[in-house]
Formats: structure tokens, sequence, C-alpha cells
């Protein structure tokens, strides 16, 4: 058996009326919503979670490609 690590990464301070208001997490969110600075402290504490996660012997680190989505806010990842 192996384990992996997924974690989708969203953007966790959306507004309580979120789901009323707007509709749909995956288009047409209007970047008032997001905020840079914040993010950037959520998307650092993401990787540490995936640093932790291979510390603590997981046999994978899975990452989504959901293209700076609100729901998932990791980037697309380049083809090497």
């Amino acid at each position: 058996m192996k384990l992996m690590w997924f974690h989708l990464m969203p953007y966790t301070e959306l507004p309580a009326d979120f789901r009323e208001a707007n509709p749909s997490v995956w288009v047409d969110i209007h970047s008032s919503l997001f905020e840079l600075k914040r993010a950037h402290l959520m998307y650092n504490d993401f990787m540490d979670e995936r640093e932790y996660a291979a510390a603590c012997g997981f046999d994978a680190i899975c990452v989504n490609e959901h293209h700076s989505k609100i729901a998932a806010f990791m980037p697309k990842l380049a083809a090497e």
C-alpha cells in the first residue's frame, strides 16, 4: 500500500455569503475577494504542510493542476 498526501490548496478566506453571491468557485470571481498578502501566507503554509508530509514518510506528495482557481490555487506547472 502506498500513502500519498494531497491537498487542493483552496483560498480559505471567502466571505460568509460567497455561495449565495457567486455562481461558482471556478469562474467569474471578482479579484476584490482575493487578498494577496493573506494568499501568500496560505501558500507558504500549504508548502510547509507538504514538506511535513514528506518528513512523515508519505510515499508521494501530490499537487493539483487547477490553474490558480479560488478552490485550488496551485499554479499550472510547466512541463520539463
